[in-house]
């Protein structure tokens, strides 16, 4: 393992470093404040909306205030087949063959038994694995 190799910022740096942590830490706490307030807002004015509002043709409902701000609640509809239903439709019609197919696909777990029962071929099944490298930013303050 690499040994870490810690640098001390120099006093401007730091001073500069310590200004911008501050700053970030107000901002987040502001942009979660704002954001949960953007929430109750939202929640409450979608409450007027479903209240006092009208429905249109396509079951959406609006609202709309007295200097023309027009407040929607949109009707979004999405259709999904029961799977469980259709199947035991299908196979009480004896359809089933005609309407299914069967899905070849690769068993991670399998091939892992493979890898570990002939540990000469681990290192070619390491190289079907890719790494995805990511990020997060996250800013601890030392208990005081």
């Amino acid at each position: 393992m690499p040994t870490i190799v810690r640098q001390e910022p120099t006093p401007s740096e730091d001073a500069y470093l310590q200004k911008l942590v501050e700053e970030y830490l107000k901002a987040k706490t502001f942009s979660d404040s704002a954001a949960r307030r953007t929430d109750e807002l939202k929640a409450e004015l979608s409450n007027m909306v479903d209240n006092e509002g009208y429905s249109d043709h396509k079951g959406s409902k609006w609202l709309e205030t007295k200097n023309g701000i027009q407040l929607k609640r949109e009707r979004r509809v999405s259709v999904s087949l029961d799977q469980v239903s259709a199947r035991a439709w299908a196979e009480g019609n004896d359809l089933w063959d005609q309407i299914s197919v069967t899905v070849q696909m690769l068993d991670e777990d399998a091939l892992a038994t493979v890898a570990w029962e002939h540990p000469e071929l681990q290192s070619e099944i390491q190289e079907l694995y890719s790494e995805k490298e990511n990020w997060a930013f996250k800013v601890i303050e030392t208990k005081k």
